[in-house]
């Protein structure tokens, strides 16, 4: 899968799960054309919650998309309502230039590894 655009993964696994445009679209409670311009790359990735909702009715690992969604966008969304410390100062980081390749390259392995990155 590495590689390939958002667009592309999200759409190959809505075939693989035999779901149609109108069941994808229903299920985000969104538009078919919308659904069908994001898999065509003609809009923005999904958000990761409407990502990790796709992903469970699609029945696949969702850290694949949601990485891919990120590398496309450049930017990468909080979850919850009250972020921790950490991710606050990692985002005052980010806003003021401050992160230096190596952290960049930190956090994009955290993402690509869904949290889970060996000592």
């Amino acid at each position: 899968m590495s590689g390939k655009r958002f667009g592309q993964l999200i759409r190959e696994a809505r075939r693989n799960a035999h779901v149609t445009l109108q069941e994808a679209a229903e299920e985000l409670r969104v538009s078919t054309v919308y659904v069908s311009e994001v898999e065509l790359s003609k809009r923005p990735p999904f958000s990761v919650r409407r990502i990790q909702k796709l992903a469970e009715f699609y029945k696949v690992t969702d850290q694949p998309l949601i990485s891919a969604a990120i590398s496309q966008r450049g930017f990468f969304e909080l979850q919850g309502s009250s972020p921790s410390t950490f991710q606050l100062r990692a985002l005052s980081g980010m806003a003021r230039g401050e992160l230096t390749d190596e952290q960049w390259k930190g956090i994009s392995d955290i993402v690509e590894h869904g949290g889970q990155l060996d000592d």
